[in-house]
């Protein structure tokens, strides 16, 4: 895991990602892993909640991670226009397919098997603390950060959302 190095270094890198457009790739695979089919319409939500899981680092130890976002995910049902975006970039996609299928995760996610996210998306830093980000309309950045495990920032997401949300 990549570590800032000072406060304000954290808030140099959130000040340079507010506002700032985040492009979707249109050629990305959705699945899930249970017997229904993946809701390619999250891509299209109004407010979106990007999940990001890159090819660095420990990919079982991602997997893991994801796996405490599904109650975050199940209480944000209750706000119908809000897409969550888990977008994966494995390192070796057979091994978290089979994964996923094993686990039966049973949320969509969407498969990004060139890289093609990170490359419309340069200026999105390369440390995972800043993977996990709310989007906006327009997809601009409009909050920054992890809610699991940190319920201030769960608190924040939820605020936010109902101020987008009516």
């Amino acid at each position: 895991m990549f570590q800032c190095g000072s406060k304000n270094e954290v808030t140099d890198i959130l000040q340079q990602m507010m506002d700032r457009e985040v492009i979707i790739p249109n050629d990305l695979m959705p699945k899930i892993y249970n017997h229904t089919q993946p809701d390619s319409t999250l891509l299209q939500s109004s407010v979106k909640m990007i999940v990001y899981l890159d090819k660095q680092g420990c990919q079982g130890c991602k997997l893991l991670d994801l796996l405490s976002f599904n109650s975050f995910i199940n209480e944000l049902q209750i706000f119908k226009k809000v897409g969550i975006v888990v977008l994966l970039h494995p390192s070796q996609f057979d091994a978290t397919d089979y994964f996923l299928g094993q686990i039966r995760y049973n949320h969509t996610v969407f498969y990004d098997l060139d890289g093609s996210f990170e490359r419309l998306n340069p200026h999105l830093p390369k440390n995972e603390r800043f993977h996990t980000f709310l989007l906006d309309e327009n997809n601009r950045i409009i909050l920054i950060g992890n809610p699991i495990g940190n319920p201030k920032l769960k608190k924040l997401y939820l605020a936010v959302l109902n101020k987008h949300l009516p």
